[in-house]
C-alpha cells in the first residue's frame, strides 16, 4: 500500500472522528441558566452569563453582586456548559482561575453537589444563578433567564 493511500485513509478516519464529535455535540440538549423566581433578573444575555461565571463583578440594582453556582469537576453538564456557554474547555478555565487567584481578582463559582442542592440554594439566594439541561423539571420557585443555542 502506497504512502498516498495511507494518507488518504488517515484523512478519512480523522474526518469521520471529527464529524462524529460534531454530531454528538449537536445532539446534546441546550443549557438553561436559572435563578430564583424572586430574582431581579428577568432575562440574561450571553455576555452577562459569561461575566458572572468568569468572576467579573456584576452589581444588581439592589447593590448586591450576582453569584454563580456550578457542578463538581467531573460533571458532564459542567463540561457541556463550559464549552457551549462560556466557550472554554475545563482545562482553559482551570488556567484562567489559577491566574485570577494569583492576582487576587474575581471569585470562582460556588460548587454545588447536584440539581436538588442547586434548586434549594437558588430559592434561598435570589442573587444567584445556576444551570441545568434544557427540559429539566424545575420547581415553581425557579425561572429560566437564558437558554443556550
Amino acid at each position: 500500500m502506497g504512502l498516498l493511500k495511507v494518507g488518504v485513509y488517515l484523512s478519512i478516519i480523522c474526518l469521520l472522528c471529527f464529524s462524529k464529535q460534531s454530531f454528538a455535540l449537536q445532539g446534546e440538549r441546550s443549557i438553561w441558566v436559572i435563578a430564583s423566581a424572586q430574582s431581579q433578573d428577568q432575562q440574561l444575555s450571553l455576555q452577562q452569563v459569561k461575566k458572572t461565571y468568569l468572576g467579573m463583578k456584576v452589581t444588581l440594582s439592589n447593590g448586591l453582586s450576582r453569584q454563580a453556582l456550578t457542578y463538581p469537576l467531573n460533571s458532564s453538564i459542567r463540561s457541556l456548559f463550559n464549552v457551549t456557554v462560556i466557550g472554554l474547555t475545563e482545562s482553559r478555565i482551570k488556567t484562567f482561575w489559577a491566574q485570577m487567584r494569583f492576582t487576587g481578582r474575581g471569585s470562582a463559582a460556588k460548587v454545588i453537589a447536584d440539581e436538588q442542592a442547586l434548586f434549594q440554594y437558588l430559592i434561598k439566594n435570589p442573587n444567584t444563578i445556576g444551570y441545568v439541561l434544557e427540559g429539566t423539571q424545575l420547581p415553581q420557585e425557579i425561572k429560566v433567564l437564558y437558554t443556550s443555542l
